[in-house]
């Protein structure tokens, strides 16, 4: 079964969206990375590998979601 995929960048949904279980104030923090690293590679300040590797995958957000309580999450997400 193919799992979903979170996506990035201008016309993604918007985090609280994709990921529901994760609580607003991360997804509001999410969207603000996700749109700052847009940002960059769409000025060429870092390149698309660079981007990419920068950007959370899917799975981090789902162990996120389900650690939530437990007050850790993927480095780019904490405060």
């Amino acid at each position: 079964m193919m799992r979903p995929t979170i996506q990035f960048g201008w016309g993604a949904p918007s985090f609280a969206e994709q990921v529901p279980a994760l609580p607003p104030a991360d997804a509001e923090r999410a969207d603000a990375i996700s749109k700052a690293i847009t940002l960059l590679s769409v000025h060429g300040i870092i390149t698309e590998g660079e981007r990419d590797r920068a950007c959370p995958s899917s799975d981090d957000l789902r162990r996120f979601a389900v650690l939530r309580n437990g007050g850790s999450g993927p480095p780019w997400l904490r405060g």
